[in-house]
Parts: structure tokens; C-alpha cells; sequence
């Protein structure tokens, strides 16, 4: 890249107009990459943890060149929006360009320079005859671009598969060759990092990276197996305390739970509303992609305040929203690789004065006990096999002649031990690595999205993550710790600047401390809680211990046991059909066609709880809106919303 070179401010004078003009008082790292960046002659790298002000640095350098303009690539709409809000806020005309924005006129006002920041997404932003097309020939407007930000980086590598236009981002290198390039992210490991670089065609040489560890000292890691029906989603009851526990409007820990898959989304979620009194049931919504900006604006307004007590969602949140406040993360099912895991940790408190817990839950077939278990069934199974076909063989040769029998010999026939070992490994069935320590970035990663039969076999790094309790590492941080390779950066105050050997960073200090006693941002946090594993009888995951599954006492309210295999009349039927058409039409009124047609009519009714109904009604149990909800509410969430209608349809 040929960029300009010229002399850039000093790290003094940025820190000082970054605190008079925007408030904030910058650590040492977020000047230098402000400085790098202002400098123009190499493309700049910042790794640093969730909520260590990246964003800052996006608009630092704004304060240095009047006529100047930023423009952000994002992954996600929802940043683009809350950047253009939050630039408002200082002053800074900003644009969020997507499908709904990219008009004539906003390319013309961009163009012009009316905004200081433009945010888009890479589908905008590489759209063959699309608005940028015509930017890029306006030089006008490419020479007044500081930089080229792309945010949450990793998203290059790691989203191409199902963002195509990720794949094309290097085209810009060839448009705008002298504007630098600046890459943001917390999860950058060596192999993901020079994925990202070959991508944007960013040549090692000229690159200039500064990496902090991305450590999270203050959310606290725990690992739970799922112990009951994943479909019912029973583990997650430990999030909201029963009615008979607390009244309605109590507080409850502001909490997230991600899930890779919409409809196991929005089940969860219409299980959990079950759990809380009727009157607040509107207090946890679901979010996802398939949902309107609309909506999506408004749950995330709603969260920022105390009008949510909690989101079941998926990336559509995620990367980059700052709320300060969010206790408990969850991550339901091992669904994902260790990247989008640690970014999903990540949304936990950004406030570093607070403490959040990080619960990761997995499947049981991912443990090492269980996965020995299955080795000794099956070589168990082999074994009995081998000794019935050896037992047949014996018999049928008993069975032969004489002269037959002296011919030749019977042979045992060799049956393969899935899953045994040899014996003289000198380990135990379906044994582990016992070490902690995992190569950076040392396995092909996944996309963030897995189906159930994908997800079968974990890369090293979650394997030793998942299995820690059993292993020698006994801590649930260290592999986190050892696969991005946090043990080579300096934890202190100095903020490290990288240097890249080929595709290998050697990690280097400038000698210079942020400040006297550190900040915020780079200081070396000691946290008196790590983990489960290390700190078992820590108040915070005492407080979030699992539940079991409560038993009403009292038999008047417990759902009918009906008669299994019912057969059902044609009122039964016509019932069924009925509360079909009765959801579909409910669905089509809350959330539009588009919603129903994607994710169907179980979102406002499950097909369990309507089955449910139709035998019910069957069996005249039935006759008011207390029977229904004694039948079906605590599966049903909206049991008290719509009860009194579904009824009038049982009746009729």
C-alpha cells in the first residue's frame, strides 16, 4: 500500500483533543492506533477484549482531519444504527447505509461530504452497480477517506461462507490504493488473522498491529452438562426463580442466551415466559435475524433499560453492543466454535467494576466420561458378538461329518472394536490430551452455525474447554487463555505492539506505561473468582445454581393424565384445525406474513401444546380459562394472553 507518511500528532496530543472533545480519556494503545492510523502509510491491526473501547478509535482520528471522513464496514446493521446514534450524541454526522437507507439522495449527500462517518455492511458495500460503485470514481470523496474500518475483522474469515461478499472485500484494496486499511477485533488468533490479511491483500510488511490479551477477567466461566430433554429446555429454569419464590416485578439478573438455531429461539424463550407471572411475561422477548429493524431497535432499547429482564437471541445480537449491566451469558448447546463463544462471553458486563457469569452448556456426548461410556458399550457389543459368531461356528462344525471336520479348519471371523484402543497404549479407553496448552488458532475453524450432525467432533481448543473438570488443567479460563495466546502478551501496563515475522507476531513492548497506575482498558485486573472449577463456592454461581424440576404439591393443579393413543372424532379434528387457523392468523397480526412463512405458527402456539388442547377438549377437561392454563400454561406461555379466546373455540 502507498499511503501518505506524513508526521501524525503525538500520543499526547491525541490523548489530550480525545478527552476535550470527546469525552473520553484514551488509554495508551487506542492513541497509537490512532496515530498509526493517521500516519496513512501501513494498514493497521488492534486486537483488544470486548468492551475495551475499540470503537473509540474509529472516530479519533476525525479530531485531526477537519474535511475527513470514516468509512465502517459491519457485519451487522444493528452497530451501523447504534454508531449512528451514539456519533449524534458527539456531535458527528454519521449514516448507516443498508438495503432500507441506500437511496440516490443519501449517496449524493455522501458524496458531497456531508457525513464524517459512513457505516454499511459488506452487501452495500461491494453491490455491482450499487451506490459505492460510483463513489469510488469521485475523488472528491476517496480523498478525503482517513481509513477504511472493518469492524469485528474476523467476521472476514470466519462469515464467508454464508456472506459471500466477505469473500470480496480485497477488491477495495484495488479501488482505494492509498487509503489504509484498519481491523477491529477480539478474536483474532494467527490462523483467522492471516486468513483476514490474505482476504484484504494486506502484505505482512506493511502492517502495523497492537494486541492486547483478550482476557475477561470479571465474567466468570462455568461448563454444565444438559441433564434433561434439550427440547424442553428445563436446564434454563435456574434464569427465572418461580412465582412461589418471588413476586411479580421482582428483579431478575439481566441475562442472555444464544442459541444457533431461530426456532430453538423462540421456544425457549415462550418456556421460560412460562415461568414468570403473567403480568410480566412481555419482559423476554426473542431476537433474531428474521425479525424487523424495527423490532429489533426497539427489544435492544427496551434491554439497554429495565424494560427487558432478558433476550433469547441469536448473533443478530452480539458483536459490539455495549450494554453495561447484562449479569449472566449463556450459550445453549455447543453449536459454535471458540471464536463466536468467546465473543457471545464477551456481551457480559462491560462495566470492569462489575461481574458477570459466562455459562457455556453441552451436550453430554461431548464429555469424556460419557464418551467413554459409549467406547466400553460398544467394545462390549463387539465382544459378545465375536463370542456368538465363535459359538456358531463351533456348533456348526460339530454338526459335520467327520472327514469334513478334518478338511479344515473353522475361522473365527475378526469383528472391529469401534472406538477401543490398543491395549498396550497405555491409556484408558477413549482417553484425552491431557494438555491444556493449544496451539493459537491451531484448528480449521467452523462456521458459527452447526447443524447436530455437523457438530460432532470438537477441535482441540473446546475439547480441552469442555472437558477441564476431568483433566489435569482443572480451570475452565486456561484453554481459553492458551489458545489465543494470551500467555506471550505482557500483562501489565504496557500495551504491546506486534511485529509480524511471515504470519507468526512477536510480541514487543515500547517501554512506556499508559499512565502511572494503568486504566481501565490495559491494566492487569486481579479477579479473586476465575472459574467454577477454581472458585466452587463463589456467591455468584450459588446464586445461578441448577434447579431441579419442581412438582406441584397440590393435585388440583396438576395437568390431566390422559389416555395414551387417543383416537380422535371428527370435533377433534375440526378442533385441531380450528386452533390452527386461530395461531396462523394471531401470528400473521403480530408479526406479518414474512415471520409466519419462515418460521410458522408454533412460533405463537406450539405444535405440542395445540395437540395437548385438542385431546383436552377431548376429554372435556377443558370448560374455562383456569383449566386451560392448569393444562397447558407452564408450557405455554401465552396461556394467560390468549387462553380466554382459545376457549371460546374449545366451546363452541
Amino acid at each position: 500500500m502507498v499511503g501518505n507518511g506524513e508526521n501524525p500528532p503525538s500520543l499526547e496530543e491525541i490523548r489530550r483533543r480525545t478527552r476535550a472533545e470527546l469525552g473520553r480519556d484514551p488509554c495508551r494503545w487506542q492513541t497509537r492506533s490512532t496515530q498509526d492510523v493517521l500516519r496513512g502509510d501501513k494498514d493497521v491491526i488492534a486486537i483488544a477484549p470486548t468492551g475495551a473501547g475499540k470503537t473509540l478509535t474509529f472516530w479519533m482520528p476525525l479530531l485531526f482531519r477537519p474535511n475527513g471522513i470514516q468509512l465502517v464496514v459491519t457485519p451487522l446493521n444493528l452497530l451501523g444504527t447504534q454508531n449512528e446514534c451514539d456519533l449524534g450524541v458527539l456531535g458527528m454526522r454519521a449514516v448507516a447505509v443498508r438495503a432500507e437507507t441506500a437511496t440516490p439522495r443519501v449517496f449524493r449527500d455522501i458524496g458531497e461530504g456531508k457525513y464524517r462517518v459512513v457505516i454499511t455492511n459488506p452487501e452495500e458495500l461491494m453491490k455491482e452497480g450499487g451506490g459505492f460503485e460510483q463513489l469510488w470514481k469521485k475523488d472528491e470523496f476517496t480523498s478525503r477517506l482517513i481509513s477504511v474500518i472493518f469492524d469485528e475483522a474476523h467476521c472476514v474469515s470466519l462469515w464467508q461462507s454464508f456472506r459471500p461478499s466477505y469473500k470480496h472485500l480485497g477488491r477495495l484494496r484495488h479501488l482505494l490504493p492509498h487509503t489504509p486499511f484498519y481491523l477491529a477485533s477480539a478474536t483474532l488468533p494467527d490462523e483467522i488473522r492471516h486468513e483476514v490479511m490474505s482476504t484484504l491483500q494486506i502484505q505482512a510488511s506493511q502492517c502495523l498491529v497492537t494486541q492486547l490479551s483478550n482476557e475477561r477477567p470479571n465474567v466468570y466461566l462455568e461448563v454444565r452438562k444438559i441433564r434433561h430433554s434439550q427440547s424442553a429446555f428445563d436446564d434454563l429454569d435456574f434464569l427465572i426463580p418461580p412465582t412461589t419464590e418471588r413476586a411479580s416485578g421482582d428483579p431478575i439478573p439481566k441475562f442472555l442466551v444464544f442459541f444457533d438455531d431461530i426456532k430453538e429461539c423462540v421456544r425457549a424463550a415462550d418456556h421460560l415466559r412460562a415461568r414468570l407471572h403473567p403480568d410480566e411475561r412481555e419482559k423476554l422477548h426473542w431476537f433474531h435475524a428474521q425479525m424487523s429493524e424495527e423490532f429489533r431497535q426497539e427489544d435492544l432499547a427496551g434491554f439497554k433499560g429495565s424494560e427487558l429482564y432478558g433476550l433469547m437471541c441469536t448473533d443478530s445480537f452480539g458483536m459490539g453492543v455495549d450494554i453495561r449491566n447484562i449479569s449472566v451469558v449463556v450459550q445453549w448447546r455447543l453449536t459454535c466454535d471458540l471464536n463466536t463463544l468467546w465473543q457471545r462471553f464477551g456481551r457480559a458486563t462491560r462495566d470492569p467494576d462489575l461481574e458477570a457469569v459466562a455459562i457455556l452448556f453441552v451436550e453430554a456426548k461431548y464429555f469424556d466420561e460419557e464418551r467413554e461410556k459409549k467406547t466400553r458399550s460398544q467394545k462390549r457389543k463387539a465382544e459378545q458378538q465375536l463370542e456368538r459368531q465363535k459359538k456358531k461356528a463351533r456348533t456348526k462344525s460339530a454338526s459335520q461329518p467327520s472327514s469334513s471336520r478334518e478338511s479344515g479348519h473353522p475361522q473365527a471371523v475378526d469383528v472391529p472394536l469401534q472406538g477401543s484402543q490398543d491395549s498396550g497404549s497405555g491409556g484408558e479407553v477413549g482417553a484425552r490430551p491431557l494438555d491444556c496448552s493449544v496451539p493459537q488458532g491451531s484448528s480449521q475453524e467452523q462456521p458459527a452455525e452447526l447443524t447436530l450432525e455437523e457438530a460432532k467432533v470438537l477441535s482441540p481448543e473446546l475439547d480441552t474447554l469442555v472437558n477441564a473438570a476431568t483433566r489435569p488443567v482443572k480451570c475452565y479460563r486456561a484453554p481459553v487463555m492458551a489458545y489465543y495466546g494470551n500467555d506471550r502478551i505482557r500483562k501489565s501496563h504496557l500495551a504491546p505492539r506486534v511485529r509480524i515475522n511471515g504470519t507468526l507476531p512477536l510480541i514487543e513492548s515500547d517501554g512506556h506505561l499508559c499512565r502511572p497506575s494503568g486504566c481501565s482498558r490495559c491494566v492487569a485486573r486481579l479477579s479473586p473468582v476465575c472459574c467454577i472449577l477454581c472458585s466452587p463456592d463463589a456467591p455468584c454461581f450459588q446464586r445461578l445454581a441448577p434447579r431441579e424440576l419442581e412438582v406441584d404439591s397440590n393435585p388440583a393443579n396438576r395437568a390431566s393424565r390422559l389416555k395414551k393413543n387417543m383416537q380422535l372424532s371428527d370435533a377433534g379434528r375440526d378442533l385441531r384445525t380450528a386452533l390452527d387457523n386461530f395461531r396462523r392468523q394471531r401470528m400473521v397480526d403480530k408479526h406479518g406474513e414474512s415471520l409466519l412463512d419462515t418460521l410458522g405458527a408454533s412460533m405463537m402456539m406450539p405444535n405440542s401444546v395445540l395437540e395437548r388442547l385438542v385431546e383436552c377438549a377431548e376429554a372435556k377437561k377443558i370448560a374455562s380459562a383456569s383449566n386451560l392454563e392448569r393444562e397447558v400454561g407452564k408450557k405455554w406461555s401465552k396461556a394467560h394472553e390468549l387462553g380466554p379466546a382459545v376457549v371460546d373455540i374449545v366451546l363452541r
